[in-house]
């Protein structure tokens, strides 16, 4: 065998070496992007219906409204609302249980969730899968000052 020989042999394996190296690469790139999923859940004090009274003191006749209750693994339980009776309101807001608990004072009565009370939803759950939308961690209160 000659030195040319030797030469091409090394740079097949280098190249060889290269291309596993890049797949074992992609492969733990993938593992690492995988989806993370949210599970409805009915483990939550909070169902999909009920109508809280807030601690607001500038707008004392405040609703929140239970849309969507979600646990997310590594973050537990996500309560989404849509607040009425506010100077804006809003369609839907994402918040962490604790969250909530700090904000509403008493449960007002349970309704039916309307397929369009959703929408908001829908936007942020899509945004959630393919951007990482966020969820509140702040009093209903704090981020309605962000919002309005």
């Amino acid at each position: 065998m000659d030195r040319g020989d030797v030469i091409v042999r090394i740079g097949a394996l280098l190249l060889a070496v290269a291309i596993l190296l890049l797949a074992i690469m992609a492969y733990l790139r993938a593992r690492s992007r995988r989806r993370i999923t949210l599970v409805t859940t009915d483990e939550s004090r909070y169902k999909p219906g009920q109508v809280w009274s807030m601690r607001i003191p500038t707008a004392p006749q405040a609703r929140l409204t239970i849309l969507r209750v979600e646990f997310l693994p590594g973050a537990g339980t996500i309560v989404h609302v849509a607040v009425s009776d506010v100077p804006v309101p809003v369609g839907h807001m994402p918040f962490i249980e604790a969250a909530i608990d700090q904000s509403v004072l008493e449960l007002l009565r349970t309704d039916a969730v309307h397929p369009d009370a959703l929408e908001g939803y829908d936007v942020w759950r899509k945004a959630f899968d393919t951007e990482g939308a966020g969820v509140f961690s702040v009093t209903v209160p704090e981020a309605l000052k962000v919002v309005q």
